[in-house]
C-alpha cells in the first residue's frame, strides 16, 4: 500500500497542479477537484473489509487518515501564494 501511495503522490499531485495553474480557482473547480481526488484516492487504497468478510468503499474521512498528506486544493493555494510572493520580491528588487 506504501508504494501505490507513494506512486500516486509522485504521478498524480504534479500532473494535476500544472494543469491546474492555467485554471481561474472558482467554487466548482475546486469541488471537481476534491471529487478526483477522493475518487484517486479510492482506486489506490481500494475497498476494505466490513466484519460480514464483504468489501465496501472507505469512506472520505478514512481514505483521508489513510493519505495523510493535505488535500489536493491546499496544496494548490500554498503553490499560487509561493508563486505571488516570489512575484512581489521581484517587484520590490
Amino acid at each position: 500500500m506504501l508504494i501505490s501511495t507513494s506512486f500516486g503522490i509522485l504521478v498524480f499531485q504534479p500532473n494535476v497542479l500544472y494543469a491546474c495553474g492555467a485554471w481561474a480557482s472558482t467554487k466548482s473547480d475546486k469541488n471537481k477537484l476534491m471529487i478526483f481526488e477522493k475518487k484517486f484516492l479510492q482506486r489506490i487504497f481500494g475497498p476494505k473489509r466490513n466484519n460480514e468478510g464483504g468489501y465496501e468503499i472507505m469512506s472520505n474521512k478514512e481514505l483521508v487518515s489513510l493519505f495523510n498528506e493535505p488535500n489536493i486544493v491546499a496544496t494548490l493555494k500554498s503553490q499560487t501564494v509561493r508563486e505571488y510572493k516570489m512575484d512581489w520580491i521581484r517587484l520590490e528588487s
